[in-house]
């Protein structure tokens, strides 16, 4: 069991979120003065799950993604909580000379979130929608958030039509990293490699670790029975195709 989810965090204020995103509301500070992104049920009913298990695969993918949560909201439900990290800067923020250097050195990481982007049914996964820091050797490493448009929110499982649309954000992306030299197809697909060897009992515990509230019965056998059938590993093999 998670123990992340038995043990949410308590939320003592909110405030209206201001960091140019549409699906996030507002910023959650718990009672250890950290504050966080935080996804409601109020937002849209299948949020937190879609956050949730993008965050969840998207570990289990070999990805970076920020540190989460379970949150205790003021009016006692459960929201997604994404921490705001420290260190890091979006795309928009980082100077044209600096941001060829991070493109040298972040491509399979950009290549490798992009992949999962198509897997998991996101089709919103631009340069500002990742998180760039240097790691302790100076290097530029990514971490993927915001995962809102994707999971159930975009009819995963199965998940939309492949390829998705042309000019989607994610498509686009991808298509840019190929006309500059920097899509990496190799690492990319790395990470069908690990979502192939995820089974059909690790995803039912990362789902059994979420809130009940997030989730009814009827969206947890559908993802089960679809994870254990050969649809996913069809899925699979499609986003493979289009590397």
């Amino acid at each position: 069991m998670n123990q992340r989810s038995l043990l949410p965090l308590e939320v003592v204020s909110t405030v209206p979120a201001d960091l140019g995103s549409q699906d996030l509301r507002q910023i959650a500070t718990t009672s250890g003065g950290q504050d966080w992104a935080a996804k409601t049920l109020t937002d849209h009913p299948l949020l937190p799950i879609s956050e949730y298990l993008g965050y969840r695969l998207g570990e289990a993918a070999q990805l970076g993604v920020p540190y989460w949560h379970v949150l205790l909201m003021p009016d006692q439900s459960l929201a997604f909580g994404s921490r705001l990290e420290g260190g890091v800067v979006q795309w928009s923020a980082i100077d044209a000379v600096e941001q060829a250097v991070l493109l040298d050195q972040a491509a399979t990481a950009l290549s490798r979130i992009a992949a999962f982007d198509l897997f998991y049914g996101n089709d919103d996964r631009h340069l500002n929608n990742f998180l760039f820091r240097r790691n302790r050797a100076q290097v530029w490493t990514a971490l993927a958030f915001d995962f809102s448009r994707a999971g159930w929110r975009s009819g995963f499982p199965p998940g939309p039509d492949l390829p998705l649309p042309s000019d989607c954000n994610t498509e686009l992306l991808i298509a840019w990293l190929r006309q500059i030299g920097k899509w990496d197809a190799a690492g990319a697909g790395l990470t069908i490699g690990s979502l192939q060897a995820v089974d059909a009992g690790a995803v039912e515990r990362m789902i059994a670790d979420a809130p009940e509230t997030w989730l009814d019965e009827s969206h947890r056998g559908a993802l089960l029975a679809w994870w254990a059938s050969p649809a996913r590993n069809a899925r699979l093999r499609r986003v493979l195709t289009l590397l």
